[in-house]
Formats: C-alpha cells, sequence, structure tokens
C-alpha cells in the first residue's frame, strides 16, 4: 500500500509457532501459524510417489493409522523427512523422537559414505551411540553446543563458536556443516568482512541433539537440569525427546517426575495442570509407555469436561505443540464420549484447529459441548468448525469474539445438532444474518438458542429475523 493506508503496518516472518507467543507479548499484532493442510500433505505424498500409486496407497494408509504422525506433518519439514525415509526403506517411525533420530543416522552414514568414512562400521550404526568412536566425539561436542544454545534461544552461530565448541572437527575438516545437519552461510557482516555462519537445518535437530546431550550428562546435573528447566516452553520438545530416546527410565529422570519412588503413578500434584499433564502423555508416548499413558489417560478430564482455557485474564497460548499433544490424547483415549471441551482465550490460530479437525472426525469421538470463543481463528477455520459440530454430534457451540465473517458455512452451521449457537461478535453482515435465517426456514433444525448481536446487520435483516421469529416461537434469538 506503498505506506499510506497502513503506514506503522509490518510483516514479520517466523519460522517457529512458538514465536507468535513472543510476537503477542510484544506487539499489536495478529499471528497467524500457516502450515501444510491433510490436503497439502497427501498432494505432497501423491506428487513425491507419483511413479508408484501403490506406495502413494501405502504411505496415506500408514499416516491415516498413527495419528501422531500425520499430525506432524502440518509441519513441511517433518513430512519431508517422513517421505526420504520412506524412500530409504526403513522401518517409518512412530513418534517424533524416532523421525529425527532416523533422519539423523541416515544423514550421518550418508556422511561417511559420500567421504569414504569408516565403510566397514555402517552396518553397525542403529544410534548415535553407535557411531564411529571420532565421529560420536563431535557429536557429543555439537550437542552440547546445541543444549547451552537453547537457553538463550540461540539458533545462528558464527564459524568460531562451533569450532571452539566442537575442537574435534578440526581432525575432521569436512564435517563443519555438522555431517550435513546444518546450513554454511558465507555473507559479509556490517563491517564488510567476509564472515560465516551456521544453524541447523530445522529447530527440532538442535533440539534432538540437545536432548541427547542431557542423556550423557552426569546423574546430578542431569536432575538439576530437569528440576530448572522441565516445564519451560523453550525446552519442551527437547525433554519429550530426551524421554523417547531414554523410554523414560532414566534414574535421574525418575526421581524428578516419581519422588524416587518405583510407582509408574503419576503424583496427583501434576493433574492440577491439565497442560502438564497433557504434555507428560506426549513424553511418555515418544517412549512408548502403554502403562503410564493409560494412567494418565483415566485420570485426566476423568469427569468427561476437557477445560484447557485459563481464562481471559491469564490467556496462555495454546500452540500447535500443544494441540498436538491434545489431538494425540483425544486418539489414543479410552473415552469417546465427551460433555464439554473448553478452549476458550487460548489463541487458538487456523493450523491448531486443523490438527484438531483431523482427530474429531475420525476417531468417532463425540462432544456435547465446544468453546471456541476468543482466539485466533479466521474464515479459513469455518468449514473445520461445521465438520467437527457434524462429526461429534455436538449440541452447543460458542464462538464468540472470532472474525469468521460471512461464508457458506451459515449455510450449514445451524442445520445439524445443535441446540445453541453463540455468534456474538463474528463479524456477520446483513448479507451473512440473511442466508443463516434463509437456512434455518428451510431445514428442520434444532436450534433453540441464537446470538447474533454486536455483528453488522442493519434494519432489512433484522425484519427478517423477526419474520422468522413470528414463524417459529421455540428458538430465541440475541442481537
Amino acid at each position: 500500500m506503498q505506506h499510506r493506508e497502513l503506514p506503522s503496518a509490518a510483516v514479520v516472518v517466523s519460522s517457529r509457532p512458538s514465536a507468535c507467543e513472543f510476537l503477542r507479548r510484544n506487539a499489536v499484532c495478529r499471528v497467524v501459524i500457516l502450515g501444510f493442510t491433510k490436503e497439502d500433505q497427501e498432494h505432497y505424498i501423491h506428487q513425491a510417489l507419483k511413479d508408484n500409486p501403490e506406495k502413494v496407497t501405502e504411505l496415506l494408509k500408514y499416516c491415516d493409522e498413527h495419528p501422531n504422525i500425520s499430525s506432524l506433518c502440518y509441519i513441511p519439514f517433518n513430512l519431508t523427512v517422513l517421505m526420504y525415509l520412506y524412500k530409504q526403506g526403513v522401518k517409518l517411525p512412530n513418534g517424533c523422537t524416532e523421525l529425527y533420530d532416523s533422519f539423523i543416522c541416515h544423514t550421518m552414514c550418508h556422511f561417511l559414505t559420500k567421504n569414504h568414512l569408516y565403510l566397514e562400521e555402517l552396518e553397525d550404526i542403529s544410534d548415535l551411540n553407535s557411531l564411529p568412536i571420532p565421529i560420536n566425539k563431535v557429536i557429543k561436542e555439537l550437542s552440547k553446543l546445541c543444549l547451552k544454545a537453547l537457553d538463550s534461544s540461540k539458533l545462528v552461530f558464527t564459524l568460531k563458536e562451533v569450532e571452539n565448541a566442537c575442537p574435534s572437527i578440526r581432525e575432521n575438516p569436512r564435517a563443519i556443516d555438522g555431517f550435513g545437519l546444518m546450513h554454511v552461510v558465507k555473507h559479509f557482516n556490517h563491517k564488510g568482512m567476509p564472515a560465516t555462519t551456521l544453524n541447523f537445518i530445522h529447530c527440532s535437530i538442535q533440539e534432538f541433539l540437545a536432548a541427547y546431550c542431557i542423556t550423557c550428562l552426569p546423574r546430578q546435573e542431569e536432575l538439576l537440569l530437569l528440576q530448572n528447566k522441565f516445564w519451560c516452553s523453550s525446552f519442551s520438545n527437547t525433554f519429550a525427546m530426551y524421554v523417547g530416546i531414554t523410554k523414560g527410565q532414566r534414574c535421574s529422570f525418575r526421581d524428578f517426575l516419581f519422588d524416587g519412588c518405583h510407582s509408574n503413578d503419576i503424583p496427583d500434584k501434576f493433574f492440577k495442570d491439565e497442560r502438564k499433564c497433557l504434555w507428560l502423555y506426549k513424553c511418555f508416548y515418544e517412549a512408548h509407555d502403554v502403562e503410564v499413558c493409560g494412567y494418565i489417560d483415566k485420570k485426566l478430564f476423568c469427569s468427561g469436561n476437557i477445560v484447557l482455557s485459563k481464562g481471559s485474564v491469564d490467556a496462555v497460548p495454546l500452540l500447535p505443540r500443544d494441540m498436538l499433544c491434545f489431538a494425540l490424547f483425544l486418539s489414543k483415549s479410552f473415552r469417546i464420549e465427551w460433555k464439554q471441551m473448553d478452549l476458550s482465550f487460548c489463541c487458538i490460530t487456523d493450523a491448531g484447529l486443523r490438527i484438531l479437525h483431523q482427530v474429531l472426525t475420525k476417531q468417532n469421538i463425540s462432544v456435547e459441548s465446544i468453546n471456541l470463543q476468543n482466539n485466533s481463528l479466521t474464515l479459513l477455520s469455518a468449514h473445520a468448525i461445521c465438520d467437527i459440530v457434524q462429526c461429534c454430534g455436538t449440541k452447543e457451540l460458542n464462538i464468540t469474539n472470532i472474525s469468521i465473517g460471512d461464508g457458506e458455512w451459515l449455510d450449514c452451521i445451524a442445520t445439524f445438532t445443535l441446540r445453541t449457537l453463540l455468534l456474538r461478535n463474528t463479524s456477520i453482515t446483513s448479507n451473512g444474518a440473511t442466508k443463516l435465517f434463509s437456512s434455518l426456514r428451510s431445514s428442520g433444525h434444532q436450534l433453540k438458542h441464537l446470538d447474533v448481536s454486536n455483528n453488522f446487520i442493519n434494519d432489512e435483516a433484522a425484519d427478517k429475523v423477526a419474520q422468522h421469529l413470528r414463524e417459529n416461537n421455540s428458538l430465541k434469538v440475541y442481537w
């Protein structure tokens, strides 16, 4: 707009969804997280395997049967990694830890093969600990750099920082790019002098190596780190991978979580925070610990009410990372009938709702009441909301204060099982209201309460609303 209409506007592009929390705290902005939709994922798989329809069917079936992997693939890089591993003919992963463990090992083997190094030991490489000793030494040094950088959210390193942190690299000069795990960028610094910086090709690789570093720490140092950082959002992915790598059996981890007890029962104090419990569920799922996952499943939301909202005052973003944990829990839970799902004031984005949509529309789950008010959803989520309502047999829906606007969704939203529909301040115009009430007149709806207040509805549309009310005394409308 050539700085005329919105002179102070700016567009910030971030590669990490977790950055949206920082942006919301430090700027007046609307944050939209983009990623692969279910259709995008299928299109990518079809294109990547277009010469082999049988493999397309096989991989799509695998993703359908493993919702944990399917939901991870909303991140394009994760889908790229999955495709790479599938083409290599290796056993496909069943979690984020296995995904990156397998990818890093295969990248290392590719490096060794390309440079004709330790060829006789390649068949014995199954994880980072089984790498040839000189190579494993470099990886351990690199992983220490990753763990240290994680605490300061550092993603870009100078060449000097890498060489100082990894002196063994000097013995393996071809490994300066982390054996192919890092980008090397040559440029000119602010003084006009040539400079070299490095960053990992994806932050999750940095997080995995940091997790590997934690497994190599002395017990007391490992326990201290768990006590100080386990619940920090910047360490969440790292500790999930750490639990996945160690299968949740490290003595220091069990001392931290179970207070030194030999029981697999999660202490009751953790069930006071549902999000922490969901994250623990994700961690133990990465470790394939069915017993602990089952214990969390039976105790969490045992009333049939899911309340992840923290209220308007202490609104805490429910990031796609958190939605992945929630979706995983729903897909594996023994319970399929829920009374209430309160996700209000959680800053859920369109990408986050897509993750939830995938599991709710596939797992034959029923939810009586869904509250999505005051989230960062747009018209892009309209059809997903309609699908969820229809598939879950929802009777009460609240999407107050969401700028969803008019659209085809208004033709069908009121025709399902809904008894109460709250559309207060959703940017619906007179055209949208007319469309909604025309749909109500022509369908056998079950609505008893409808709130369309604080929208852009003019007097003409209001007259049509009044006409419908005269024909239907059982419906109460607030506008």
